[in-house]
C-alpha cells in the first residue's frame, strides 16, 4: 500500500477513527465511532476533506446540509486539508488551516460566521492566516479580489490600497499605473500625473 497513513486513533469531527478495514478501488476504508454511540465506515479521503464528520448525526441537528453556508464550509475544509483539490497548493499547500472550532463543527462555523448572505463568499481579512472568527467575513466578490496575495498595494499619505483602486480613484489606466511602478517611479509622481 503505497503512500498509507494510519489514521487509527485520530478524531475527525465526531468521528474517532478505531480500525482500518480494507483498500479497495483506490479507496482506504476506516471502521469509525461517532460520539453519538454509532458505529460507521468512512473513506479516509472523505474523513480528511471533512466531508465525513459524523455517522450522519450531525447533519440532523442543524437541518442546514447543503445550504451555501454548508458548502462554504465544506470548500474551506478542502481547500484546506484535500490533497486532491484544485486549490489545495494555494491554501493547505502553503500552511493555510481551519481552526479547530470550525474544522469539527458546522455548528461552530454557523454560530460564529451566521447564514451566508446572498451574492457573497467567505473571505479572510488576512490572507496569510488561518480561518478563525476574527479573520474571517462574508464578502462580495469584488472585495475577494481586492484581497488576493497577488494584489499590488501602494500606501500614500497613509492610506493603502490596490494598485486597481488607485487607478479607479484617479480616474487613470490600471496598465498605465502599473508600468509607472514597474519602472520605478517614486509613489508620489506615479499617483500624481
Amino acid at each position: 500500500m503505497s503512500n498509507f497513513i494510519d489514521l487509527t486513533g485520530k478524531r475527525f469531527g465526531k468521528l474517532l477513527v478505531m480500525s482500518f478495514i480494507e483498500r479497495k478501488n483506490h479507496h482506504t476504508y476506516w471502521r469509525c465511532q461517532c460520539d453519538c454511540g454509532k458505529t460507521t465506515t468512512a473513506r479516509s479521503n472523505d474523513l480528511k476533506s471533512g466531508k465525513r464528520i459524523s455517522c450522519g448525526c450531525a447533519h440532523i441537528t442543524h437541518g442546514m446540509t447543503n445550504t451555501p453556508t454548508w458548502k462554504s464550509w465544506q470548500s474551506m475544509k478542502a481547500r484546506c486539508y484535500d490533497k486532491n483539490h484544485e486549490y489545495y497548493k494555494y491554501y493547505g499547500g502553503r500552511g493555510i488551516t481551519v481552526c479547530d472550532r470550525w474544522r469539527e463543527s458546522f455548528e461552530n462555523f454557523l454560530e460564529d460566521m451566521r447564514e451566508r448572505p446572498s451574492g457573497m463568499t467567505l473571505d479572510r481579512i488576512d490572507s496569510n492566516k488561518e480561518y478563525f472568527k476574527e479573520n474571517c467575513k462574508w464578502s462580495t466578490t469584488k472585495e475577494q479580489n481586492r484581497n488576493k496575495r497577488s494584489n499590488i498595494l501602494l500606501t500614500y499619505n497613509n492610506e493603502t490600497k490596490t494598485l486597481a483602486q488607485w487607478a479607479k480613484e484617479l480616474n487613470m489606466g490600471y496598465m498605465k499605473l502599473w508600468h509607472r511602478i514597474k519602472n520605478g517611479w517614486p509613489i508620489e509622481r506615479a499617483l500624481g500625473e
